[in-house]
């Protein structure tokens, strides 16, 4: 066998190693990709909440975005009472979060969130102890719109508990549920804007 034909062998040799080595990189780039497009702004979250809430306070809970929500978007969280014995009444605590005024927050990058929950209105004033709430975490992929139909509170010189009304590096708190109030036992609510999505699911004992 010549100098030239030992060549060529070595040639081909390495271009049949090659060519395995260059698909598989290719197909791990496309696998890749395509986990990278899979995480939509919808992508589940993991919520964290307080150990030992009082009954008497607002509930604060954090959780880290995993999906990349449109410009504007902004999450918002509902804590349902749920399993209560009530002795054949309503609750006299109450029955879930202020649907009426819930605190937005929208995304800063991949940084932690935090969102304070308030309870709703009741005779006692407080949750009810020893309840478990259920509770969701709902993403809207656009800004709040706070119009007739989907209003907001408040005005921007003034707070109302730990929300503002839009703007730059405020808060806003909103009515996320159509009247009636909500009342127990109703589950989890349908939001008033029908583009909502629960990415996260959780439960406070008090």
């Amino acid at each position: 066998m010549t100098r030239r034909t030992h060549r060529r062998a070595a040639s081909h040799v390495a271009a049949s190693f090659a060519l395995p080595a260059v698909c598989a990189l290719t197909a791990a780039i496309a696998i890749a990709a395509a986990a990278g497009a899979a995480v939509g702004p919808f992508a589940p979250v993991s919520v964290s909440v307080p150990a030992h809430p009082s009954a008497a306070g607002d509930v604060r809970i954090g959780f880290r975005p995993r999906g990349r929500l449109p410009r504007g978007g902004f999450y918002y969280a509902v804590l349902v009472l749920h399993d209560y014995a009530t002795g054949g009444g309503p609750p006299a605590c109450a029955v879930s979060s202020d649907m009426a005024r819930t605190e937005y927050r929208s995304p800063s990058g991949a940084r932690r969130l935090g969102l304070t929950i308030l309870r709703a209105r009741s005779s006692e004033g407080r949750w009810c102890a020893g309840a478990t709430y259920l509770g969701a975490l709902y993403a809207v992929p656009h800004a709040p719109r706070c119009s007739y139909s989907s209003p907001c509170y408040g005005r921007t010189t003034q707070l109302v508990g730990p929300c503002w009304i839009v703007g730059e590096g405020h808060q806003v708190c909103g009515v996320v549920v159509r009247q009636p109030p909500y009342s127990y036992p109703g589950g989890l609510p349908r939001p008033i804007d029908s583009s909502s999505r629960i990415v996260g699911r959780f439960e406070v004992r008090f």
